[in-house]
């Protein structure tokens, strides 16, 4: 699950929610993209993250991903070989960051003492 940590801009900025109708059922957290006029899971930068969870054919809430956000977010594989500066991609179910480096959207910018499946790593999308 992606939780926004803070907006990098100088200035305050609330995500403002815009509501999609959900093409897949998803939880809060989850990276999304438009695909067909719907909400599907991000398999690469997510344009959207959800704000709660959605079911699939009814409107959810989510918010534009914007370059200036940082977010954290577990990882599903080992981070050992990762540092600071690596981009890596999303897991299939847009709720967490794999270890691969290969076509990454998600730039580390904070490792977070991520030693383990499950911690948390510090990201941007930009």
């Amino acid at each position: 699950m992606f939780k926004l940590l803070k907006i990098e801009n100088g200035r305050i900025n609330v995500p403002e929610p815009i509501a999609f109708t959900a093409g897949v059922a998803f939880k809060s957290g989850t990276a999304l993209k438009l695909s067909g006029g719907k909400l599907a899971l991000a398999d690469g930068a997510p344009e959207y993250i959800a704000l709660s969870d959605g079911v699939a054919d009814t409107e959810a809430t989510v918010y534009r991903v914007t370059p200036d956000m940082v977010f954290e977010a577990p990882v599903s594989a080992s981070p050992e070989a990762l540092t600071e500066g690596d981009r890596v991609t999303l897991s299939e179910d847009a709720t967490k960051l794999t270890a691969t480096t290969s076509n990454g959207v998600a730039t580390i910018i904070n490792k977070n003492g991520a030693e383990a499946v499950g911690d948390k790593l510090v990201v941007i999308f930009a």
